[in-house]
């Protein structure tokens, strides 16, 4: 299960996976924003390619292309820092360590 958060005030949910390993996203849906900006839209489908795909190596690669783009003033800057942050530590703490 992935801890709940607020994505891009668009959806707030959690994902579950369930015993046959199927990824299930539990949200509700927010009311839908008047612009997004291209931060945004890739934090969202960084989000999607992580929790609902488990593809974590993908999202990081989306995030980190976006944000080398940003110019800072984007309102999601700091929750697309944290969130790539997060991407880097479950990578990292997924991966075999040496001489395990």
């Amino acid at each position: 299960m992935t801890r709940p958060r607020l994505r891009n005030d668009r959806y707030t949910g959690f994902v579950v996976v369930d015993p046959a390993g199927n990824w299930i996203r539990i949200t509700k849906a927010a009311q839908e924003p008047e612009a997004r900006t291209k931060l945004a839209r890739a934090l969202e489908n960084a989000a999607r390619q992580a929790d609902a795909r488990g593809d974590e190596r993908q999202a990081l690669k989306i995030l980190e292309g976006a944000l080398k783009q940003a110019d800072g003033s984007e309102p999601e800057l700091l929750e697309a820092q944290a969130y790539r942050d997060e991407l880097v530590e479950r990578i990292t703490s997924s991966e075999p360590r040496p001489g395990a």
